[in-house]
C-alpha cells in the first residue's frame, strides 16, 4: 500500500528538471519536463498517480478502500498533533494546547471527575497542562470546560471533513476514483 503523500519532490530553478523521492523506499527519480505537459507540476503529479495506481491496483478494491479510510484517520490525527490550539483560557495567558484524540479523552475524564467530586461535596483540585509544560493544579472546572469547548470548535470541522472523505472513498468504483480523493486537513 502506498499513498501520494509518501512522495516529495523538488523542481530546479529552471522549472524543467525535477526530482521525486519515494519517502518510504528512499528511491529517487530525476526527470525533465516533456512537451506533453503544460507544467512540470502536472507531469510530476501524473507520474506519482501512475506509480501509486500501479502498486495499489494489485490490492482488491474493497481492501484498498479500507486502507484509504484508515489512512484518512491517521492523517487527521497527525494534523491534530501538529496543530495545537492557541488559547488564553487559563489565567488569560495565551498558550498552546494539544487537541489529539488522546488529550480530548483525558480532558473529558478530568472534567467528569471534577463534576463527580463537586456533586459529592468532596475536594478535588483539577489540573491540566499547556503543550510541552507540566500539569498545574490551579485550573478551575469552568476553565476546563471552556478549553473543551474551544477544542471542539477546532476539531469538529476536521472530523466532519474526515467523515466526508470516508463516505467518498466508500462510494468509489474505480482505483482512479480512490486516488483522486484529496485527503488533507489544512
Amino acid at each position: 500500500m502506498i499513498f501520494k503523500n509518501n512522495f516529495s519532490y523538488s523542481i530546479d530553478k529552471d522549472s524543467i528538471h525535477y526530482t521525486i523521492t519515494n519517502n518510504i523506499t528512499n528511491e529517487v527519480i530525476c526527470g525533465v519536463k516533456t512537451d506533453e505537459y503544460e507544467t512540470v507540476d502536472e507531469q510530476i503529479s501524473e507520474y506519482i498517480n501512475t506509480y501509486v495506481k500501479m502498486i495499489n491496483s494489485q490490492i482488491p478494491i474493497d481492501e484498498l478502500k479500507q486502507e484509504y479510510i484508515k489512512y484518512s484517520k491517521e492523517l487527521l490525527e497527525e494534523h491534530l498533533l501538529n496543530n495545537p490550539l492557541k488559547s488564553s483560557v487559563h489565567n488569560g495567558e495565551e498558550k498552546y494546547y494539544s487537541i489529539t484524540s488522546e488529550k480530548q479523552i483525558l480532558l473529558t475524564k478530568e472534567i467528569l471527575i471534577c463534576q463527580a467530586y463537586k456533586g459529592n461535596e468532596n475536594e478535588y483540585q483539577p489540573s491540566w497542562n499547556a503543550t510541552g509544560e507540566a500539569n498545574t493544579y490551579d485550573w478551575t472546572l469552568t476553565e476546563l470546560i471552556q478549553l473543551a469547548y474551544e477544542i471542539t470548535l477546532t476539531v469538529k470541522p476536521k472530523v466532519l471533513k474526515q467523515q466526508a472523505i470516508e463516505a467518498a472513498i466508500k462510494n468509489c468504483i474505480t482505483y482512479d476514483d480512490i486516488l483522486n480523493i484529496d485527503i488533507s486537513y489544512n
